[in-house]
């Protein structure tokens, strides 16, 4: 087992409009990781979890998001990177400005600095929907070097790996689809859902959202598109 703590202060003119983000990729993707995010908390872990502290587990990557909101000016906030065995990791640690949308638009985002994206989109209360699909997709597929991942919640609670309520799978053109049905209990109207994309840095992302009054069968493609 391995174990690394590391001490961050957050800016004194900070606004509490930006989360604060840790992706950790291992070296090793098989290596098992935990990452704790807390105040007010030297050595957060498996072992000292306090009622703010937030653990993201995950498999080779993690990615860990702590609320802007719970955030104040000249806080000290610190993260604690477990592994299952030695291994070397790669930390990347941002704040993160949120991104507001109503389902059925379309946008882009350039990963210029970060790594991740934070999207909510809001569902109407009079909503006809039977499905509301939320869709990333990179610009140029084949230049990644990296995997990308996309992550929703329902609600506001921001997702991350080993704790979201819905993970994208491959489609769309070697994008990643989030798929929200009227069966699931996930499904709401008069809601918003929280969406986070992770890719590597310089990657064009086409996101849209979309909602169907009927349901669609979803086929999918290793390399091609859902109809």
């Amino acid at each position: 087992e391995q174990t690394s703590y590391h001490t961050f202060l957050v800016p004194d003119d900070f606004k509490g409009d930006r989360d604060f983000s840790v992706v950790v990729h291992s070296l090793d993707e098989s290596v098992i990781l935990g990452v704790y995010i807390a105040k007010d908390n030297p050595h957060p872990g498996p072992h000292s979890l306090e009622n703010d502290t937030i653990n993201c587990p995950g498999v080779g990557f993690s990615l860990c998001l702590y609320p802007g909101d719970h955030l104040r000016p000249d806080e000290m906030i610190t993260v604690g990177i477990f592994s299952s065995r030695p291994v070397r990791y790669q930390v990347e640690v941002r704040y993160e400005e949120e991104h507001f949308y109503e389902v059925g638009t379309k946008s882009a985002f350039l990963m210029k600095e970060s790594q991740v994206i934070v999207a909510r989109v809001s569902i109407p209360k009079d909503s006809k929907a039977k499905k509301f699909y939320f869709i990333a997709i990179p610009h140029s597929p084949a230049s990644l070097t990296e995997t990308f991942r996309v992550f929703a919640n329902k609600g506001n609670k921001l997702p991350e790996s080993g704790a979201a309520d819905f993970e994208g799978f491959e489609a769309w053109r070697l994008g990643k689809t989030v798929v929200v049905g009227s069966n699931s209990p996930k499904f709401c109207t008069g809601c918003n859902y929280t969406i986070v994309i992770e890719a590597p840095k310089g990657t064009l992302i086409h996101f849209k959202t979309q909602a169907r009054d009927a349901v669609v069968p979803i086929r999918h493609y290793k390399f091609g598109a859902v109809d």
